[in-house]
């Protein structure tokens, strides 16, 4: 009788000789529509692409810097304040009767809140599973609504 017969050494017995790597993933070919790993293969490639664009996106902010305002000067009183564009929907809304004077409340609380709560809405309302924007009327109309809300 040989002493380790039919027997593989290796380094780390932890480690078992036969098998296929941890790291190769299995073959796709034989499942339609599935041409590779998702980890690691095709995640890597996401955040690869990813990165590219974060670092180009970096760049452009480093060359072309947002325009601020001048600093403020309480001798000035013909500056206008105006406020950033993600509340430009709102001090458009002052210039209305009905969201300003009296009626602030409907104008800063009220029209707002109805607008995000329709938003927070709409994914109940609509459970089609059509992804054409011509077959789901409801959807595309509140997400036109509410870009037409956001650029006024």
């Amino acid at each position: 009788m040989q002493r380790g017969k039919g027997m593989k050494f290796v380094g780390d017995s932890r480690i078992k000789a036969e098998g296929k790597m941890p790291n190769v993933p299995k073959d796709y070919s034989e499942y339609p529509g599935k041409t590779e790993a998702f980890w690691p293969n095709f995640l890597l490639k996401e955040w690869m692409i990813g990165a590219i664009f974060l670092i180009g996106y970096l760049i452009i902010t480093v060359a072309h810097p947002s325009p601020l305002e001048r600093q403020a000067d309480p001798t000035d009183t013909t500056y206008i304040p105006v406020p950033d564009w993600y509340f430009l929907f709102m001090y458009q809304l002052l210039k209305y009767e009905f969201a300003s004077g009296p009626y602030n409340v409907i104008g800063a609380i009220v029209i707002p809140g109805l607008a995000v709560g329709a938003l927070m809405l709409v994914p109940f309302m609509d459970t089609s599973k059509e992804r054409r924007p011509f077959k789901r009327p409801l959807p595309t109309g509140f997400m036109l609504l509410h870009s037409q809300q956001s650029s006024i």
